[in-house]
């Protein structure tokens, strides 16, 4: 610990050694360094700052689209920050600078006297000092130097004022704001407001040309005559079409027939069924009458009657009577049926063992056979009416799907039809569309009406802003300070004398007894 405190010591020694032995050198270095960098800094040319805002709103040239260009109308959120960075294009444009040299001229810009336009109203720059010409010709030599050794473009004195007047100036986007910071520089105050101010003027009026619609309104106003006339030919198509084969709603007609051909079908099969039954039924009727004589006997009598016998026999043919209609319309495994021709075989049975005890035999129509007629007459009228009613809904059902087959082979031309008219109104309705917008943009355009606002005009410069005097001298006097100790450290490097003990015993090798200085030397002497 007690070494390392020593080195250090030993080295700020040193240091301080090395400053104080050339303490003349590092004065003289600092004091020519102040002056040079004082005599620079108040010779350079100053320059005046004049600012201007512009704040980037949301205006018509923030719309969805722009007329001119059709079906690209799209409902997006715009990036505020590249649209901010786009006017800023427009403002620091080779253009704008152009027009600005235009109106105020090269001389102004480049300070030439011999160069001028006309006038400004402002006052004249003060002439040029004898070292701001000599600087200037300085410049003009080294500029022809390099020109002639093919290391840099010669510019006409309008092409350098375009060049000098983009270079001064600086244009910036405020993070999270929507403004826009304008600055130019010039030596003379009264005319860097007059560029700032005209600049903005003209950038105003270039914002317009640039946002203005590519497409005048007269074109739009062609091309909405034209797809009204190209929509009322479509829709005066599709009317006729309608009128022609009877259309009114055409998917509703098609439901409607659909609805009633089931209808039609499910009646038709009930009728069917009706109608077999009906054929069963009369043809069972039509083999009972065959088997009934049309005269039976009436009465016998031999003795006294035997009613119960006439009684069995009526009963027999009444039962005979029902298992003919039931056999008509059910089966022989028919429980009913069987139980009815059960008690028909027991009758007949107990008939059979009855005795005929009258020998007067009475005929006479058989009144169950006309009733059996009877019956067979009016189911046969119903049979041949349904079959007449299965007939007329066949062909009903059949007249119905025809209807649907033509409806549905219209259907494809009228949905042609329909979409030719629903596409010429929509081009219609966005040609309407655009031409109202390309209306209120070319007013608007007339007016100058921009998304842009001017926050601060171009203001008027009080104090000049370049150079910085007091930071370039403070910088000066840091420079001259450490330059002069680096220069006395540099002259100790390269000085091979012996000036202290350590390096008369590090060079000799022999102890150092006693040392005397120049001057108590010189005294002695």
């Amino acid at each position: 610990m007690q070494a390392e405190s020593g080195m250090l010591l030993n080295s700020v020694r040193d240091v301080l050694y090395v400053v104080f032995r050339h303490k003349g050198k590092i004065v003289v270095f600092f004091l020519l360094t102040a002056i040079v960098v004082t005599a620079v800094t108040f010779m350079l040319p100053v320059a005046y700052q004049s600012d201007a805002q512009l704040l980037i709103r949301l205006g018509r040239e923030n719309l969805p689209g722009d007329p001119s260009i059709r079906d690209t109308w799209l409902n997006v959120t715009q990036d505020r920050t590249s649209e901010v960075k786009s006017e800023i294009a427009i403002l620091q444009s080779h253009y704008l600078a152009e027009k600005v040299v235009d109106f105020v001229g090269e001389g102004w810009i480049l300070d030439r006297p011999g160069e001028r336009r006309e006038p400004l109203p402002i006052p004249e720059m003060p002439a040029p000092t004898l070292a701001r010409r000599l600087m200037r010709e300085a410049q003009d030599a080294a500029k022809a130097l390099l020109v002639t050794l093919h290391l840099m473009e010669k510019l006409t004195p309008y092409e350098e004022a375009v060049r000098r007047l983009m270079k001064d100036l600086e244009v910036e986007h405020e993070k999270q704001t929507n403004i826009i910071q304008a600055r130019y520089f010039h030596k003379h105050a009264p005319l860097a407001q007059v560029v700032l101010d005209k600049l903005v003027q003209f950038y105003l009026e270039r914002h317009v040309e640039v946002f203005a619609p590519q497409v005048s309104p007269e074109f739009l106003e062609r091309q909405v005559q034209r797809t009204r006339e190209e929509l009322i030919h479509r829709e005066e198509e599709l009317a006729d079409f309608r009128n022609q084969h009877g259309i009114a709603a055409i998917q509703a007609q098609k439901e409607t027939l659909l609805q009633q051909i089931s209808v039609l079908e499910g009646e038709l099969s009930d009728s069917t069924a009706a109608a077999e039954g009906l054929k069963a039924q009369v043809a069972a009727l039509a083999e009972e009458v065959k088997k009934r004589p049309d005269r039976h006997e009436l009465s016998r009598t031999v003795g006294m009657p035997n009613y119960v016998a006439d009684w069995m026999k009526e009963r027999l043919g009444e039962l005979r009577l029902q298992e003919t209609d039931l056999a008509a319309r059910y089966a022989d495994t028919h429980r009913p049926l069987m139980e009815l021709r059960e008690q028909i075989r027991k009758l007949e049975e107990s008939l059979a063992k009855e005795e005929e005890v009258r020998t007067e035999i009475t005929t006479g129509l058989d009144t169950t056979r006309e009733g059996l007629m009877h019956t067979y007459h009016n189911e046969r009228a119903n049979l041949e009416g349904m079959l007449a009613r299965v007939e007329k809904l066949k062909e009903e059902v059949a007249r119905h799907k025809e209807t649907l087959a033509v409806l549905s082979a219209q259907e494809k031309e009228f949905e042609r039809l329909t979409r030719n008219k629903e596409l010429a109104e929509a081009e219609y309705r966005q040609y309407r569309e655009n031409l109202e917008q390309a209306r209120i943009t070319a007013a608007m355009a007339m007016d100058k009406v921009s998304n842009v606002s001017v926050v601060q005009p171009a203001s008027k410069p009080l104090l000049p802003v370049k150079p910085r005097k007091i930071r370039i001298i403070s910088l000066g006097l840091l420079l001259g300070l450490f330059g002069g100790i680096c220069l006395a450290f540099v002259r100790e490097y390269f000085d091979d004398s012996l000036n202290t003990t350590e390096a008369v015993e590090k060079r000799l090798g022999v102890p150092v007894l006693a040392s005397i200085s120049e001057k108590e030397f010189r005294a002695c002497t």
